[in-house]
């Protein structure tokens, strides 16, 4: 690894290294044309958009083809399904389908029925005096796509944490999860400065770093993607926390592409469901490393929803 003991920092060039070897993986090895078949369409929809943040990230046109390949093929699954009557979008993240649509959009692709979707989601925002700091990130989205007006940034809302250091520092996942996305909103993911006090932001610089290295040390690699993530959001990327988390999460890629040491859960979970391991791997390992890409890419300054162009720059997904 290029890693610099003196500042401790890990150099961009191994950063787009990793993304391209995760983008070998997502889109080749397991995940490879002749099996795309067997993945749930919300799994290839994880695929796309690792692939699409890794694209970013590499910035080279190494995986160009392989990415167009993969969102045609999803375009038709989407047709598919949906002629079939089979398509149901409230079965699906809603910021997970509105990405999915953004980037077919952005490979010639409709993203059948999910236009739709982004329709009557955005007719329904229109009917909301206030959007809830939870749902910030679909209304940004389907502002990008034209569906919505942008959003107005909302002031944090430190709820269900307290704003005392040592409460949030004992506060359990789902407490960590929300106050993330909270800030998550009142940041518009890292597309503005936080909409809140300066007493707020500083007990928050505090603390989340302090967090951040404790979840990675309980190997919970997920939630410390998101902690990267926002603390990203918040301007925090020279923190002394980052770097070290930086380097602990490259560490977890492996020779083939994918994140995480999960071979033991794999073996275990098998046996008490009786499922194929391959199965429960694909369900462990893909969700993994796309969370692990999309922290890799704003560690990089590469934001996600800076990416995403305004509707005039993509595909009308009205049609007009």
């Amino acid at each position: 690894m290029n890693f610099n003991k003196v500042n401790n920092t890990v150099s961009l060039e191994y950063f787009r290294a990793s993304c391209a070897l995760a983008r070998s993986w997502l889109l080749g090895g397991p995940c490879c044309a002749q099996t795309w078949d067997r993945f749930r369409l919300d799994e290839m929809m994880q695929i796309l958009l690792g692939s699409w943040l890794c694209e970013c990230t590499c910035q080279d046109s190494g995986g160009r083809d392989r990415l167009y390949i993969f969102a045609k093929t999803l375009d038709e699954r989407l047709q598919r399904e949906l002629k079939e009557g089979r398509f149901d979008p409230f079965a699906y993240d809603p910021k997970l389908l509105l990405l999915t649509h953004n980037i077919l959009s952005l490979n010639g692709c409709n993203g059948p029925g999910i236009e739709d979707f982004a329709e009557q989601l955005g007719r329904a925002f229109d009917t909301l005096s206030m959007i809830p700091l939870e749902r910030h990130g679909e209304a940004l989205l389907l502002s990008k796509l034209g569906y919505y007006a942008a959003p107005l940034v909302p002031r944090l809302d430190l709820y269900p944490a307290k704003p005392d250091a040592l409460w949030i520092l004992r506060a359990d996942e789902t407490v960590i999860r929300s106050l993330c996305a909270n800030i998550s909103a009142a940041t518009l993911f890292g597309q503005c400065p936080m909409h809140g006090s300066k007493d707020e932001h500083g007990l928050l610089v505090y603390v989340l770093p302090i967090i951040l290295l404790q979840s990675l040390r309980e190997y919970n690699l997920e939630l410390g993607t998101i902690l990267i993530r926002t603390l990203c959001y918040l301007g925090q990327i020279e923190d002394a926390a980052i770097p070290l988390a930086a380097k602990f999460l490259l560490d977890q890629q492996r020779e083939d592409g994918k994140f995480g040491h999960f071979d033991v859960e794999v073996t275990k979970i098998a046996k008490e469901t009786k499922s194929e391991p391959s199965e429960v791997a694909k369900r462990l390992y893909l969700p993994t490393t796309v969370s692990c890409n999309w922290a890799i890419a704003e560690l990089c300054g590469i934001n996600l929803f800076r990416l995403i162009p305004p509707a005039s720059d993509t595909v009308n997904p009205a049609g007009g």
